[in-house]
Protein backbone atom coordinates (compact mmCIF):
# COMPACT_ATOMS: atom_id res chain seq x y z
CA UNK A 1 0.00 0.00 0.00
CA UNK A 2 3.01 2.10 0.10
CA UNK A 3 3.08 5.29 -1.93
CA UNK A 4 -0.61 4.81 -3.55
CA UNK A 5 -3.54 6.14 -2.78
CA UNK A 6 -6.46 3.72 -1.62
CA UNK A 7 -10.27 4.59 -2.59
CA UNK A 8 -13.49 2.74 -1.16
CA UNK A 9 -16.45 2.91 -3.60
CA UNK A 10 -19.68 1.97 -3.33
CA UNK A 11 -21.60 0.50 -6.32
CA UNK A 12 -25.21 2.14 -6.41
CA UNK A 13 -27.99 0.87 -7.43
CA UNK A 14 -29.31 2.20 -10.73
CA UNK A 15 -32.30 5.08 -10.69
CA UNK A 16 -33.96 6.35 -13.69
CA UNK A 17 -34.09 9.76 -14.08
CA UNK A 18 -36.69 12.18 -14.97
CA UNK A 19 -36.18 13.85 -18.65
CA UNK A 20 -36.72 17.10 -16.69
CA UNK A 21 -33.87 16.58 -14.45
CA UNK A 22 -31.88 15.33 -16.76
CA UNK A 23 -31.97 18.61 -18.94
CA UNK A 24 -32.27 20.63 -16.25
CA UNK A 25 -28.68 22.06 -15.21
CA UNK A 26 -29.81 25.24 -13.47
CA UNK A 27 -31.92 25.34 -10.70
CA UNK A 28 -35.36 27.29 -10.44
CA UNK A 29 -35.31 30.45 -9.09
CA UNK A 30 -37.21 31.42 -5.80
CA UNK A 31 -36.41 34.85 -4.81
CA UNK A 32 -34.32 37.55 -3.19
CA UNK A 33 -34.40 39.88 -0.53
CA UNK A 34 -32.06 42.73 0.89
CA UNK A 35 -29.77 41.87 3.51
CA UNK A 36 -28.88 44.41 5.96
CA UNK A 37 -25.12 44.13 6.05
CA UNK A 38 -22.72 42.95 2.99
CA UNK A 39 -23.01 38.68 2.87
CA UNK A 40 -19.38 37.29 2.25
CA UNK A 41 -19.00 33.57 3.45
CA UNK A 42 -21.88 31.23 4.07
CA UNK A 43 -22.56 27.38 5.29
CA UNK A 44 -25.15 24.60 5.86
CA UNK A 45 -23.74 22.21 8.36
CA UNK A 46 -25.86 19.53 9.92
CA UNK A 47 -25.89 17.93 13.53
CA UNK A 48 -24.96 14.51 13.54
CA UNK A 49 -26.89 13.98 16.78
CA UNK A 50 -30.20 14.62 15.52
CA UNK A 51 -33.35 12.71 14.10
CA UNK A 52 -34.90 15.57 12.49
CA UNK A 53 -32.61 16.11 9.23
CA UNK A 54 -34.87 19.31 8.84
CA UNK A 55 -34.17 21.02 12.10
CA UNK A 56 -30.57 19.41 12.36
CA UNK A 57 -29.09 22.08 9.46
CA UNK A 58 -27.97 25.48 10.62
CA UNK A 59 -26.72 28.28 8.18
CA UNK A 60 -24.15 30.47 8.96
CA UNK A 61 -23.61 33.80 7.62
CA UNK A 62 -20.67 36.37 7.93
CA UNK A 63 -20.24 39.83 7.32
CA UNK A 64 -17.55 42.80 7.12
CA UNK A 65 -17.30 46.13 6.89
CA UNK A 66 -13.84 47.95 5.49
CA UNK A 67 -15.19 51.22 6.65
CA UNK A 68 -15.74 50.30 10.27
CA UNK A 69 -12.70 51.07 11.82
CA UNK A 70 -11.68 49.25 15.04
CA UNK A 71 -15.54 48.02 15.04
CA UNK A 72 -16.50 44.01 15.13
CA UNK A 73 -18.22 42.96 12.22
CA UNK A 74 -21.54 41.23 12.26
CA UNK A 75 -22.16 36.87 12.10
CA UNK A 76 -25.59 35.29 11.70
CA UNK A 77 -26.93 32.02 12.28
CA UNK A 78 -30.59 30.20 11.22
CA UNK A 79 -31.30 26.86 12.33
CA UNK A 80 -33.67 24.85 9.85
CA UNK A 81 -33.16 27.17 6.72
CA UNK A 82 -35.51 25.07 5.16
CA UNK A 83 -38.28 26.34 6.81
CA UNK A 84 -38.05 29.75 5.91
CA UNK A 85 -36.57 28.61 1.91
CA UNK A 86 -39.55 29.72 0.02
CA UNK A 87 -40.04 32.93 2.10
CA UNK A 88 -36.98 35.03 0.89
CA UNK A 89 -38.08 38.46 3.43
CA UNK A 90 -39.22 35.92 6.54
CA UNK A 91 -35.42 34.15 5.63
CA UNK A 92 -33.60 37.26 6.34
CA UNK A 93 -35.66 38.69 9.36
CA UNK A 94 -35.46 35.49 11.07
CA UNK A 95 -31.51 35.14 10.32
CA UNK A 96 -31.01 39.00 11.48
CA UNK A 97 -32.81 38.20 15.07
CA UNK A 98 -29.59 35.81 15.61
CA UNK A 99 -26.95 38.64 15.30
CA UNK A 100 -23.83 38.57 16.70
CA UNK A 101 -22.01 41.55 17.13
CA UNK A 102 -18.91 41.09 19.30
CA UNK A 103 -15.72 38.91 19.26
CA UNK A 104 -14.71 39.07 15.30
CA UNK A 105 -12.99 41.44 13.13
CA UNK A 106 -13.71 40.44 9.58
CA UNK A 107 -15.03 37.12 9.71
CA UNK A 108 -14.15 34.68 7.36
CA UNK A 109 -15.50 31.11 6.89
CA UNK A 110 -17.59 29.42 9.30
CA UNK A 111 -16.03 25.83 9.23
CA UNK A 112 -17.57 22.72 10.98
CA UNK A 113 -16.51 21.79 14.45
CA UNK A 114 -17.43 18.04 14.36
CA UNK A 115 -18.96 16.98 18.08
CA UNK A 116 -15.86 14.84 18.87
CA UNK A 117 -13.56 17.91 19.39
CA UNK A 118 -14.76 19.05 22.34
CA UNK A 119 -17.54 17.27 23.06
CA UNK A 120 -20.39 19.59 21.29
CA UNK A 121 -21.22 20.52 17.64
CA UNK A 122 -21.20 24.06 15.93
CA UNK A 123 -18.51 25.68 14.25
CA UNK A 124 -15.30 27.09 14.43
CA UNK A 125 -15.10 30.85 12.93
CA UNK A 126 -11.91 32.28 11.04
CA UNK A 127 -11.69 35.65 10.92
CA UNK A 128 -8.91 38.75 10.00
CA UNK A 129 -7.74 40.51 6.99
CA UNK A 130 -5.54 42.52 5.58
CA UNK A 131 -8.05 45.82 5.99
CA UNK A 132 -6.86 48.17 8.65
CA UNK A 133 -7.85 47.41 11.99
CA UNK A 134 -9.21 44.08 10.56
CA UNK A 135 -6.07 41.79 10.98
CA UNK A 136 -6.35 40.98 14.59
CA UNK A 137 -8.33 37.37 13.56
CA UNK A 138 -9.63 34.49 15.96
CA UNK A 139 -10.58 31.21 15.93
CA UNK A 140 -13.80 31.21 18.28
CA UNK A 141 -16.02 28.23 18.81
CA UNK A 142 -19.53 28.60 18.56
CA UNK A 143 -21.86 25.83 19.72
CA UNK A 144 -24.87 24.83 17.75
CA UNK A 145 -26.81 23.84 21.06
CA UNK A 146 -26.76 27.26 22.28
CA UNK A 147 -29.56 29.82 22.02
CA UNK A 148 -27.67 32.49 22.91
CA UNK A 149 -24.38 33.17 21.23
CA UNK A 150 -22.85 36.08 22.97
CA UNK A 151 -19.39 35.33 22.43
CA UNK A 152 -17.05 32.14 20.97
CA UNK A 153 -14.12 30.32 22.44
CA UNK A 154 -11.02 31.82 21.14
CA UNK A 155 -8.67 28.83 20.42
CA UNK A 156 -5.85 30.94 19.07
CA UNK A 157 -5.87 33.11 22.05
CA UNK A 158 -1.88 32.18 22.55
CA UNK A 159 -1.26 34.22 19.44
CA UNK A 160 1.13 36.69 20.12
CA UNK A 161 0.94 38.94 16.74
CA UNK A 162 -2.25 39.80 15.00
CA UNK A 163 -2.95 36.43 12.43
CA UNK A 164 -5.48 36.50 9.92
CA UNK A 165 -7.27 32.63 9.21
CA UNK A 166 -9.61 31.58 6.28
CA UNK A 167 -9.98 27.96 7.26
CA UNK A 168 -9.28 25.28 9.70
CA UNK A 169 -9.64 21.29 8.94
CA UNK A 170 -9.58 18.50 12.48
CA UNK A 171 -6.90 16.26 12.28
CA UNK A 172 -5.60 13.72 14.79
CA UNK A 173 -2.08 15.25 14.34
CA UNK A 174 -0.42 13.82 17.43
CA UNK A 175 -1.90 10.45 17.39
CA UNK A 176 -3.44 10.87 20.99
CA UNK A 177 -6.92 10.12 19.95
CA UNK A 178 -8.64 13.77 19.88
CA UNK A 179 -8.71 16.27 16.68
CA UNK A 180 -6.43 19.06 16.45
CA UNK A 181 -6.89 22.29 14.02
CA UNK A 182 -4.83 22.64 11.27
CA UNK A 183 -5.29 26.09 9.58
CA UNK A 184 -3.39 29.07 7.64
CA UNK A 185 -2.71 32.33 8.73
CA UNK A 186 -0.72 35.24 7.63
CA UNK A 187 0.10 38.15 10.02
CA UNK A 188 1.09 42.23 8.28
CA UNK A 189 4.43 43.16 9.42
CA UNK A 190 3.91 46.99 8.04
CA UNK A 191 1.17 48.27 6.25
CA UNK A 192 3.35 47.10 3.13
CA UNK A 193 1.78 43.60 2.25
CA UNK A 194 5.07 42.80 0.45
CA UNK A 195 6.36 42.13 4.89
CA UNK A 196 3.60 39.54 4.97
CA UNK A 197 4.90 36.66 7.00
CA UNK A 198 2.91 33.31 6.49
CA UNK A 199 2.35 30.23 8.35
CA UNK A 200 1.06 26.28 8.18
CA UNK A 201 0.15 24.83 11.86
CA UNK A 202 -1.79 22.90 14.18
CA UNK A 203 -3.38 23.82 17.24
CA UNK A 204 -3.19 21.10 19.71
CA UNK A 205 -6.50 20.08 21.31
CA UNK A 206 -6.00 19.73 25.29
CA UNK A 207 -8.70 17.03 25.84
CA UNK A 208 -10.52 19.86 27.86
CA UNK A 209 -13.43 20.71 26.52
CA UNK A 210 -14.48 24.39 25.14
CA UNK A 211 -11.16 26.04 26.40
CA UNK A 212 -9.25 29.05 24.77
CA UNK A 213 -5.48 29.06 24.08
CA UNK A 214 -4.49 25.77 22.49
CA UNK A 215 -0.67 25.12 22.06
CA UNK A 216 0.58 25.78 18.82
CA UNK A 217 2.68 23.56 16.45
CA UNK A 218 4.05 25.10 13.31
CA UNK A 219 4.52 22.85 10.23
CA UNK A 220 5.73 25.60 7.69
CA UNK A 221 6.59 29.22 7.49
CA UNK A 222 7.87 31.63 5.06
CA UNK A 223 6.38 32.68 1.52
CA UNK A 224 8.16 29.80 -0.10
CA UNK A 225 6.79 27.54 2.11
CA UNK A 226 3.72 27.99 3.72
CA UNK A 227 0.00 28.98 2.75
CA UNK A 228 -1.37 32.63 3.70
CA UNK A 229 -5.02 31.30 3.09
CA UNK A 230 -6.08 28.24 1.30
CA UNK A 231 -5.56 24.92 1.94
CA UNK A 232 -7.44 21.00 1.26
CA UNK A 233 -6.81 17.31 2.97
CA UNK A 234 -7.27 14.32 1.80
CA UNK A 235 -6.32 11.22 4.13
CA UNK A 236 -5.55 8.27 2.74
CA UNK A 237 -3.75 4.50 4.42
CA UNK A 238 -0.39 3.68 4.47
CA UNK A 239 1.53 1.64 6.84
CA UNK A 240 3.90 2.78 10.12
CA UNK A 241 6.91 0.58 11.29
CA UNK A 242 6.62 -1.04 14.77
CA UNK A 243 9.26 1.72 15.53
CA UNK A 244 7.22 4.04 14.77
CA UNK A 245 4.45 3.68 16.61
CA UNK A 246 5.92 2.54 19.81
CA UNK A 247 7.44 6.11 19.37
CA UNK A 248 4.24 7.91 18.99
CA UNK A 249 2.44 5.95 21.63
CA UNK A 250 4.92 6.46 24.09
CA UNK A 251 4.72 10.37 23.65
CA UNK A 252 1.58 10.35 24.53
CA UNK A 253 -0.53 7.65 25.78
CA UNK A 254 2.55 5.00 27.25
CA UNK A 255 4.39 2.26 25.40
CA UNK A 256 2.84 0.25 23.03
CA UNK A 257 3.73 -3.27 21.66
CA UNK A 258 1.52 -3.63 18.45
CA UNK A 259 2.71 -4.92 14.98
CA UNK A 260 2.63 -2.74 12.34
CA UNK A 261 -0.56 -1.71 11.20
CA UNK A 262 -2.33 0.91 8.90
CA UNK A 263 -2.18 4.71 10.46
CA UNK A 264 -3.72 7.86 8.19
CA UNK A 265 -1.14 9.83 6.59
CA UNK A 266 -2.50 13.01 5.19
CA UNK A 267 -1.80 14.62 1.76
CA UNK A 268 -2.04 18.36 1.42
CA UNK A 269 -2.32 20.81 -0.85
CA UNK A 270 -1.17 24.17 -0.33
CA UNK A 271 -2.18 27.50 -2.47
CA UNK A 272 -0.61 30.92 -1.77
CA UNK A 273 -2.11 34.26 -2.58
CA UNK A 274 0.12 36.67 -4.40
CA UNK A 275 -2.74 39.49 -3.18
CA UNK A 276 -0.79 39.17 0.12
CA UNK A 277 2.49 39.92 -1.70
CA UNK A 278 1.57 43.49 -3.51
CA UNK A 279 -1.03 46.05 -2.98
CA UNK A 280 0.18 46.39 -6.74
CA UNK A 281 -1.94 45.05 -9.56
CA UNK A 282 0.61 42.68 -10.96
CA UNK A 283 0.35 41.00 -15.00
CA UNK A 284 0.78 37.67 -13.67
CA UNK A 285 1.88 35.34 -16.15
CA UNK A 286 -0.29 31.55 -17.23
CA UNK A 287 0.18 28.95 -18.85
CA UNK A 288 0.14 31.13 -22.58
CA UNK A 289 3.36 32.86 -21.04
CA UNK A 290 5.18 30.96 -19.15
CA UNK A 291 7.55 28.20 -19.43
CA UNK A 292 6.60 24.77 -18.69
CA UNK A 293 9.62 23.05 -18.19
CA UNK A 294 10.41 25.95 -15.30
CA UNK A 295 12.49 23.88 -12.52
CA UNK A 296 10.22 22.81 -9.97
CA UNK A 297 12.50 24.17 -7.58
CA UNK A 298 12.27 27.32 -9.07
CA UNK A 299 8.40 27.30 -8.89
CA UNK A 300 8.51 26.51 -5.43
CA UNK A 301 9.60 30.37 -4.81
CA UNK A 302 7.29 33.18 -5.41
CA UNK A 303 9.23 35.08 -8.15
CA UNK A 304 8.83 37.65 -11.03
CA UNK A 305 8.88 36.38 -14.52
CA UNK A 306 8.90 38.07 -17.90
CA UNK A 307 7.96 41.44 -17.56
CA UNK A 308 7.90 41.37 -14.13
CA UNK A 309 5.11 39.19 -13.60
CA UNK A 310 4.30 38.16 -10.47
CA UNK A 311 3.64 33.99 -10.16
CA UNK A 312 2.90 32.38 -7.11
CA UNK A 313 2.92 28.03 -6.77
CA UNK A 314 0.83 25.55 -5.62
CA UNK A 315 2.48 23.48 -3.12
CA UNK A 316 1.57 19.68 -2.46
CA UNK A 317 2.67 18.79 0.98
CA UNK A 318 2.83 15.29 2.25
CA UNK A 319 2.31 15.10 5.95
CA UNK A 320 2.81 11.89 7.97
CA UNK A 321 0.67 11.84 11.40
CA UNK A 322 3.25 9.56 13.26
CA UNK A 323 5.84 10.10 14.62
CA UNK A 324 5.33 13.03 17.08
CA UNK A 325 6.12 15.72 17.83
CA UNK A 326 7.01 16.79 14.51
CA UNK A 327 5.26 15.09 11.23
CA UNK A 328 7.36 13.93 8.36
CA UNK A 329 7.37 16.06 5.45
CA UNK A 330 8.24 16.07 1.97
CA UNK A 331 7.04 18.62 -0.81
CA UNK A 332 6.84 19.62 -4.31
CA UNK A 333 5.69 22.56 -6.06
CA UNK A 334 2.81 21.81 -8.89
CA UNK A 335 2.73 24.81 -10.75
CA UNK A 336 2.83 28.25 -10.85
CA UNK A 337 -0.10 29.72 -12.42
CA UNK A 338 -0.66 32.86 -11.22
CA UNK A 339 -2.48 34.01 -7.96
CA UNK A 340 -4.40 31.04 -6.36
CA UNK A 341 -7.53 32.15 -4.61
CA UNK A 342 -8.78 28.51 -3.77
CA UNK A 343 -8.47 24.85 -4.21
CA UNK A 344 -10.27 21.84 -3.81
CA UNK A 345 -9.42 17.87 -4.13
CA UNK A 346 -12.14 15.29 -5.18
CA UNK A 347 -12.60 12.79 -7.86
CA UNK A 348 -14.14 15.42 -10.41
CA UNK A 349 -14.38 13.17 -13.14
CA UNK A 350 -15.11 9.93 -11.12
CA UNK A 351 -12.54 7.58 -12.65
CA UNK A 352 -11.39 6.46 -9.59
CA UNK A 353 -8.08 9.31 -9.24
CA UNK A 354 -7.99 12.19 -6.94
CA UNK A 355 -8.07 14.87 -9.16
CA UNK A 356 -6.85 19.06 -8.09
CA UNK A 357 -9.09 21.95 -8.74
CA UNK A 358 -7.25 25.67 -8.17
CA UNK A 359 -9.43 28.90 -9.17
CA UNK A 360 -6.65 31.11 -10.57
CA UNK A 361 -6.37 34.84 -11.89
CA UNK A 362 -3.24 36.09 -14.04
CA UNK A 363 -3.60 39.47 -14.00
CA UNK A 364 -5.97 39.66 -16.98
CA UNK A 365 -8.38 37.01 -16.89
CA UNK A 366 -9.34 34.19 -14.42
CA UNK A 367 -9.44 30.39 -15.18
CA UNK A 368 -10.74 27.31 -13.63
CA UNK A 369 -8.09 24.83 -13.81
CA UNK A 370 -7.94 20.71 -12.88
CA UNK A 371 -4.77 19.22 -12.51
CA UNK A 372 -3.98 15.02 -12.14
CA UNK A 373 -2.44 13.67 -9.03
CA UNK A 374 -0.36 10.83 -10.23
CA UNK A 375 0.09 8.29 -7.86
CA UNK A 376 4.03 9.25 -7.93
CA UNK A 377 3.13 12.63 -6.84
CA UNK A 378 6.20 13.76 -5.99
CA UNK A 379 7.88 13.07 -9.46
CA UNK A 380 4.13 13.37 -11.38
CA UNK A 381 3.85 15.40 -14.45
CA UNK A 382 0.70 17.07 -12.85
CA UNK A 383 -0.89 17.60 -16.29
CA UNK A 384 -3.33 20.43 -16.18
CA UNK A 385 -6.48 21.45 -17.87
CA UNK A 386 -8.67 23.85 -18.29
CA UNK A 387 -12.80 23.94 -17.76
CA UNK A 388 -13.47 27.83 -17.21
CA UNK A 389 -11.91 30.69 -18.38
CA UNK A 390 -12.90 34.51 -19.37
CA UNK A 391 -13.57 35.35 -15.61
CA UNK A 392 -12.92 39.68 -15.44
CA UNK A 393 -13.05 40.82 -11.81
CA UNK A 394 -13.95 44.37 -11.74
CA UNK A 395 -12.26 47.43 -10.90
CA UNK A 396 -12.04 47.91 -7.08
CA UNK A 397 -9.93 51.70 -6.06
CA UNK A 398 -7.47 51.24 -3.49
CA UNK A 399 -7.19 47.93 -3.82
CA UNK A 400 -6.78 44.57 -5.99
CA UNK A 401 -9.14 42.16 -7.82
CA UNK A 402 -9.83 38.52 -8.14
CA UNK A 403 -11.81 36.59 -9.97
CA UNK A 404 -13.15 33.62 -9.83
CA UNK A 405 -13.43 32.65 -5.87
CA UNK A 406 -14.32 29.39 -4.10
CA UNK A 407 -15.73 26.58 -5.24
CA UNK A 408 -17.47 23.29 -4.49
CA UNK A 409 -19.27 19.82 -6.33
CA UNK A 410 -22.63 18.99 -5.33
CA UNK A 411 -25.38 17.08 -7.24
CA UNK A 412 -28.75 19.06 -8.22
CA UNK A 413 -30.74 15.83 -6.15
CA UNK A 414 -30.41 12.82 -4.51
CA UNK A 415 -31.53 10.95 -7.06
CA UNK A 416 -28.81 12.30 -9.89
CA UNK A 417 -26.28 11.48 -7.50
CA UNK A 418 -27.12 8.07 -6.97
CA UNK A 419 -27.77 7.24 -10.22
CA UNK A 420 -25.28 5.20 -12.52
CA UNK A 421 -23.54 5.80 -15.97
CA UNK A 422 -24.23 3.10 -18.86
CA UNK A 423 -20.40 1.79 -17.78
CA UNK A 424 -21.58 1.78 -14.13
CA UNK A 425 -19.93 4.80 -12.61
CA UNK A 426 -21.25 7.60 -10.44
CA UNK A 427 -21.88 10.69 -12.24
CA UNK A 428 -20.15 13.56 -12.52
CA UNK A 429 -21.06 16.39 -10.13
CA UNK A 430 -21.53 19.76 -10.74
CA UNK A 431 -19.38 22.66 -9.34
CA UNK A 432 -20.76 25.96 -7.35
CA UNK A 433 -18.15 28.90 -8.15
CA UNK A 434 -18.50 32.15 -6.60
CA UNK A 435 -17.05 34.96 -9.23
CA UNK A 436 -16.09 37.24 -6.13
CA UNK A 437 -14.78 40.54 -7.66
CA UNK A 438 -16.93 39.96 -10.99
CA UNK A 439 -20.01 40.32 -9.08
CA UNK A 440 -21.48 36.66 -10.54
CA UNK A 441 -22.60 33.50 -9.09
CA UNK A 442 -21.92 30.41 -11.44
CA UNK A 443 -23.13 26.54 -11.79
CA UNK A 444 -20.34 24.92 -14.46
CA UNK A 445 -21.80 21.62 -15.77
CA UNK A 446 -20.10 18.80 -17.26
CA UNK A 447 -21.08 18.29 -21.00
CA UNK A 448 -20.59 14.61 -20.66
CA UNK A 449 -19.86 11.84 -18.42
CA UNK A 450 -16.72 10.37 -20.57
CA UNK A 451 -14.01 10.58 -18.20
CA UNK A 452 -11.58 11.79 -20.74
CA UNK A 453 -14.01 14.86 -21.90
CA UNK A 454 -13.05 18.01 -19.15
CA UNK A 455 -15.16 20.41 -21.32
CA UNK A 456 -17.73 22.07 -18.78
CA UNK A 457 -20.29 24.66 -19.44
CA UNK A 458 -20.19 27.77 -17.25
CA UNK A 459 -23.69 28.68 -16.78
CA UNK A 460 -24.21 32.12 -14.90
CA UNK A 461 -26.86 31.67 -12.04
CA UNK A 462 -26.75 34.96 -10.49
CA UNK A 463 -25.71 38.53 -11.42
CA UNK A 464 -25.90 40.99 -9.41
CA UNK A 465 -25.07 44.13 -11.35
CA UNK A 466 -22.82 44.84 -8.12
CA UNK A 467 -18.85 44.76 -7.70
CA UNK A 468 -18.31 41.88 -5.34
CA UNK A 469 -19.99 38.56 -5.10
CA UNK A 470 -19.92 36.19 -1.96
CA UNK A 471 -20.12 32.35 -1.49
CA UNK A 472 -22.60 29.98 -1.97
CA UNK A 473 -24.52 27.70 0.66
CA UNK A 474 -25.74 24.46 -0.95
CA UNK A 475 -27.97 21.62 1.08
CA UNK A 476 -30.92 19.92 0.63
CA UNK A 477 -32.28 22.45 3.46
CA UNK A 478 -35.82 20.83 3.49
CA UNK A 479 -35.07 17.17 3.10
CA UNK A 480 -37.05 16.92 -0.31
CA UNK A 481 -34.85 14.91 -2.30
CA UNK A 482 -33.78 18.22 -4.26
CA UNK A 483 -30.72 20.38 -3.48
CA UNK A 484 -31.54 24.35 -2.10
CA UNK A 485 -29.06 26.98 -2.74
CA UNK A 486 -28.56 30.37 -1.51
CA UNK A 487 -26.23 32.64 -2.73
CA UNK A 488 -24.38 35.79 -1.49
CA UNK A 489 -24.13 38.98 -3.10
CA UNK A 490 -21.84 41.01 -0.96
CA UNK A 491 -21.77 44.20 -2.64
CA UNK A 492 -25.53 44.35 -3.78
CA UNK A 493 -26.40 43.31 0.02
CA UNK A 494 -28.75 41.06 -1.29
CA UNK A 495 -29.27 37.05 -0.33
CA UNK A 496 -30.41 34.80 -3.80
CA UNK A 497 -32.20 32.08 -3.17
CA UNK A 498 -32.95 28.56 -5.53
CA UNK A 499 -33.62 25.36 -5.65
CA UNK A 500 -33.66 22.12 -7.82
CA UNK A 501 -37.27 20.70 -6.95
CA UNK A 502 -39.52 21.61 -9.66
CA UNK A 503 -41.53 24.91 -8.36
CA UNK A 504 -45.53 24.14 -7.92
CA UNK A 505 -44.67 20.72 -5.73
CA UNK A 506 -43.75 23.19 -3.00
CA UNK A 507 -46.18 26.33 -1.66
CA UNK A 508 -43.88 28.54 -3.94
Amino acid sequence: MSGKMKFIFVILSSVLLSRAQEDSKLPNFIGQASFPGSPAFTEVHKLSQSDDPVAAQTMYLSTFNALGLFQYDDIYFLRSPGDYLFDPEAFVDKMVESQVSTGNYWPNNPDILPPDVVGREGVVWTSGFLVPTKTDGRLNLYFSDDEFWSSGVNIASLDQRTWSYHRVIWKDMDNDGDLDAVTARFHLNTNIIAYADTEFLWLENPNQGAVDGWEQHVLAYGRETAPDVHFRSETRCDFASQREIAESRARNRGTSREKSRPVLRDFWCLARESERVSREKHSILSDRQTDRQTDRQDLAKPCFGHNSALRYPILITFCMLVPVPMPKIRRVAVDAPGQVFDIYLDDFNRDGKLDLLATVYDGEEGWVYVYDIDENWMEGNWNRRTIASGFVPNFIFGGQSMSPGSPKPFYPSKEYEESLTEDGRQRKPYISLSGDDDGKLYILTPDSEDPSDWTYTKNILVETGATTSGKIAIADMNNDGYTDIIGCGYSAKTLYFFTYAPLGEEGA
